[in-house]
C-alpha cells in the first residue's frame, strides 16, 4: 500500500504505483518531497498504510494530479519506486521506447493523409521486416479481383459497376 492507478494532470491521464515495502514507501515519501501526511508514524509499515489507504490514496492522488502521467512514472521510477503510466492509443505515437526500437511505422494512407501504424513487437536474428504499408481503399482491387479471381470480363465488370453491384475507387490524381 499504496497500490493502484491514481489521476493525473489532463483528460483520463493515470500512473499506477505500487509500494510494496517501507523500503519503497520511505523512497515514494522522497519523491514527493516527504510531505507532512505522509510523516505519520502508522504509516511507516505495511499494516499501518493498509489501515489508513483511503487517507493515502486522496493524498496521493491529491499529487499525481498536478502532475503529467509521464513525469510522475520517470520521477517515481528514478526513485526506485515502481510506477507505470496506463497509455491510451495516443500514448504510444509519442513514446520514446517505442520510437527507439522502431515500433511506430509511419505510413501515408490515401485520402487521409499520415498515419501512424504498429510495427514489429519484438525483433529476432531470423526475422525479416514486417510489412507496414497502407489500406487500399475501397473499391481499389474490385476490377482485378472480378476479372483475375472471378473470371469476369471487362464488359461484365462494366455493367456491373453501371448498375451499382459493384464499386471502385475513384480516379486519383497523381
Amino acid at each position: 500500500c499504496p497500490w493502484g492507478a491514481y489521476p493525473c494532470a489532463g483528460d483520463d491521464e493515470w500512473c499506477a504505483i505500487n509500494v510494496r515495502t517501507d523500503e519503497e514507501w520511505a523512497r515514494l515519501r522522497s519523491a514527493m518531497g516527504d510531505p507532512a501526511w505522509a510523516a505519520v508514524g502508522e504509516f511507516a509499515t505495511v499494516e499501518g498504510r493498509r489501515a489508513g489507504s483511503d487517507e493515502i490514496d486522496r493524498h496521493l492522488s491529491e499529487w499525481t494530479q498536478g502532475q503529467e502521467s509521464r513525469q510522475v512514472m520517470e520521477g517515481l521510477q528514478s526513485a526506485g519506486v515502481p510506477a507505470g503510466v496506463l497509455f491510451q492509443g495516443l500514448h504510444h505515437a509519442k513514446d520514446p521506447h517505442l520510437e527507439s526500437r522502431g515500433y511506430l511505422r509511419s505510413i501515408e494512407q490515401p485520402d487521409q493523409g499520415a498515419l501512424v501504424l504498429e510495427g514489429p513487437a519484438f525483433h529476432g536474428a531470423l526475422l525479416g521486416e514486417p510489412r507496414v504499408f497502407p489500406a487500399p481503399r475501397l473499391g481499389e482491387h474490385t476490377r482485378e479481383i472480378c476479372r483475375d479471381w472471378l473470371g469476369m470480363d471487362d464488359a461484365e465488370i462494366d455493367r456491373e459497376i453501371a448498375d451499382g453491384v459493384l464499386e471502385v475507387a475513384p480516379e486519383t490524381s497523381s
